[in-house]
């Protein structure tokens, strides 16, 4: 994915990038709920010589509703590529630590549950702040999935830089459902997704923060993929990395970036019907931005949030995890516990859009959105959240409510 700063010049009558950044660090909107008394109801008027229409019965009285019992055990976030026979042995040794208490699973592709956990399996720097990760367990790589019969049919070239992964993406697939030939994840949790994996090819490591010139070309690119129309984000029009994966995967699109764990059945010939035509490629890094040398990767930990009495168990129970062989994986694959995971050119805290406490997925969807549309530059606006998401995390270590 390639291309130059997006700062272009504002449009006449269109707000400047940086009132726009201005605003978007301080505008909070408040949303009162309506507190108008409710009318009485008008009398009954009784004309003379009539008798007076018979008072309603009372209303029986209705039961109270039982308050839902809170839930006093341990909740596990799993990634769905985490499943069947792993899963099982899962919940077996979470159990054989907190006997006697429910487990109950949370499934991390769930919007609205995944956010409340006690222990979960992250990708490296995903961790809520009150959290303590344990070693690297599983590692995977990032890579192009390409599907060459429908690369062949458009006489195109394997996708070496970004430019021709650009050229690609504007050509039309006939069978696609969607319009374009590159799929790129781009609803909340998806786009935080592409851009650390964009940022990890113009050479973003594990230090870096998101306020620097490798993420903000990431976030270059996918700025002009969205101006020509070839990139949609947004809980309804952006694509989950499920569903781009299935794009290629069933081949409604040529080409289509992600991790080992999203992709793996794009490949699997028992589980797409494309399977056969489907190539596993290193994804090109940015020219102006090179990355170091080797595969990019990451690597899930478990992670153990504090939870009152029960964070040292927790804790022990992260440790005992970590040295847990699942067996087999769909895609990536366990790294024994080995302590080594700094030497990995894994991102980390560059993009905190997906899990940050106090963060509302469609506000900072919307908020890049306005900023993309006046042309802001990449790292205003990456400047810009850095600053907010360093206030929530300031809110939330002091009990405050973001």
């Amino acid at each position: 994915m390639s291309d130059s700063s997006v700062g272009h010049p504002t449009a006449p009558g269109a707000r400047s990038p940086w009132g726009w950044v201005f605003l978007l660090l301080s505008g909070v909107v408040w949303i009162g709920c309506s507190t108008e008394p409710i009318p009485a109801p008008t009398p009954v008027a009784v004309s003379e010589g009539k008798s007076s229409p018979r008072a309603p019965a009372p209303e029986a009285a209705q039961p109270t509703a039982t308050p839902a019992r809170p839930f006093e055990g341990i909740r596990v976030r799993v990634p769905g590529w985490l499943a069947g026979a792993a899963r099982k042995e899962l919940l077996s040794r979470v159990s054989a630590v907190f006997p006697g208490k429910e487990i109950q699973l949370v499934d991390a592709e769930d919007p609205v549950r995944n956010r409340i956990w006690d222990l979960a399996l992250l990708p490296r720097g995903a961790a809520h702040p009150a959290a303590t990760p344990g070693k690297a367990w599983v590692i995977e790589s990032l890579a192009f999935y390409v599907n060459t019969a429908l690369l062949r049919a458009e006489t195109m070239s394997q996708p070496t830089t970004w430019e021709l992964a650009t050229r690609i993406a504007e050509k039309e697939v006939p069978s696609a459902t969607a319009p374009r030939a590159l799929a790129l994840a781009g609803d909340p949790p998806g786009l935080a997704q592409t851009f650390e994996a964009l940022a990890t090819l113009a050479g973003a490591t594990s230090g870096t923060r998101l306020a620097d010139p490798r993420a903000a070309r990431a976030l270059d690119f996918l700025a002009e993929l969205h101006r020509r129309g070839l990139y949609r984000i947004g809980d309804k029009e952006g694509l989950s990395a499920n569903t781009a994966a299935g794009k290629v995967g069933t081949g409604q699109a040529i080409l289509a970036l992600g991790w080992e764990t999203d992709m793996a059945w794009v490949a699997d010939r028992t589980k797409s019907p494309v399977a056969n035509r489907i190539e596993v490629r290193d994804p090109p890094s940015f020219q102006d931005y090179p990355r170091a040398k080797g595969k990019p990767t990451r690597v899930w930990c478990w992670t153990a949030r504090e939870t009152g009495g029960a964070t040292q168990a927790l804790e022990s129970l992260v440790n005992s995890l970590t040295l847990w062989d699942p067996g087999p994986l769909p895609g990536g694959r366990w790294i024994g516990g080995i302590t080594e995971a700094a030497s990995f050119p894994a991102p980390s805290d560059l993009f905190v859009f997906d899990l940050r406490p106090g963060q509302d997925y469609r506000d900072t969807t919307a908020q890049l959105r306005e900023g993309w549309k006046v042309g802001a530059k990449s790292l205003d606006l990456l400047r810009a959240f850095e600053i907010r998401f360093a206030q929530i995390q300031k809110e939330l270590e002091s009990g405050a409510s973001p």
